[in-house]
Formats: structure tokens, sequence, C-alpha cells
């Protein structure tokens, strides 16, 4: 399900998806805008989406439990459900020793998941991972990261265009050091934990999601 290729429209409502996770990272209303996403970009109409503690129990269980919240819908107790996994999809959002969260979509009728949506979960997975862990950090912190300064937003800028440091620091005539410093301190204030995030990070205040996934 992993090797699946994807259009490019695929990529597009996958950036949509994370675009959505990174402006609610940190409100009460996290879980549910995944979901209003997940809906919206990708058609994965009847969905749930919730927070798996660490070591809580298997993924799997949550489908004998019926009528599970979720806002004006209810992932209904369909008795199809209960025999198998054939129409729905799960996957795990890791964050760590953080926590984890739960991702199932179920559909409709005879037809259950193709390989394409199965690719589609398989790289949101890995995505919002890191902003599941930002949403808790920001969660527990109580308040929302510190502004960056000029500098450090034009180091930002140059990194999510796909520069590598050197080209930064000739680009900006500082030292492939201070742009390291200026990347360290973005990172510390936006919670971001690599240059993909901090790529992102930037894409989706200025409205551009024209770069593909890696």
């Amino acid at each position: 399900m992993a090797t699946e290729s994807l259009e490019p429209a695929d990529y597009q409502r996958i950036f949509r998806v994370l675009e959505t996770t990174a402006d609610a990272a940190g409100h009460p209303s996290f879980f549910d805008r995944i979901r209003g996403a997940l809906a919206r970009h990708l058609g994965w109409s009847d969905t749930l989406v919730v927070r798996m503690p660490v070591g809580a129990m298997p993924f799997s269980a949550v489908f004998q439990h019926a009528a599970v919240p979720l806002g004006r819908q209810t992932f209904r107790d369909d008795p199809a459900r209960h025999q198998g996994t054939t129409r729905a999809m799960m996957g795990i959002i890791d964050a760590g020793t953080a926590a984890r969260a739960l991702i199932c979509v179920h559909f409709s009728g005879d037809a259950g998941p193709g390989a394409r949506d199965r690719a589609i979960l398989h790289r949101l997975q890995r995505h919002l991972a890191p902003w599941l862990g930002e949403h808790l950090a920001r969660v527990q912190a109580g308040q929302e990261p510190a502004e960056l300064t000029r500098r450090e937003y034009a180091v930002v800028g140059l990194v999510a265009q796909g520069m590598a440091n050197r080209q930064i620091a000739e680009r900006l005539n500082i030292t492939v050091d201070t742009v390291k410093k200026h990347l360290t301190h973005a990172m510390a204030k936006t919670g971001c934990t690599g240059r993909a995030q901090l790529a992102l990070w930037w894409h989706r205040r200025h409205g551009s999601m024209a770069h593909a996934l890696a």
C-alpha cells in the first residue's frame, strides 16, 4: 500500500489536510478539524479520529465501541463492521512517547478502501505525527509559540524553497553556523523537529502548497 503511486492532485489534497492540522494545533477542536479536513479534501466522510495514550488498548478494539461521539455525527454501530475490517481502514499517528492517535475510515457500500486510499493514509500517518506532538506540547504549555525574528523567518523561507544551509548563507551573506543557529531557534519557537516541518509551517502561512511530499 505504501508503494502505490499517487497523482499530483492527491498530494495537494494531503497538503490541505496537513495545513488544517497545523492551524488547529493547540486548539480544543484539533481532532474534529482533522475529521473535517478528511471529509472535505479526501471524501472520507465517516471517520473516527481520537487520541490514544501510549499503552492504550489495541486500536482494533475501537470497532467494538458503538456510537463513539464525533461532533455532529457518530461512528455508527454498523453490524457489517463487526465482520472484520474489509470496509474500513485504520492507522496510527505515532507521536512517540507523548501519545498516539487513531484514524478509522469507514466506506459505505460493498467496496472497501482501495490501494490509493491506503497509500494516502500511509503518508498521512507519517506527516501528521509531528503535528500531533506539537498539538500536545501546546496544550501542555497553554500558549502559542513565540514569533520568529525577521532573520529567522527569512532563513525558514529559504529552507521552504529547498535550499541547503550553505546556499542560505550565501544568499543572506551570513555564515553557515549562523544559519544553523537561526534554524535551531526557529525550530524551538515553532515546535518543529526538522526541515520538512519548518517548510510546511512556512508554506501554510503563505497559502502555498506547491511542493510535493517527499
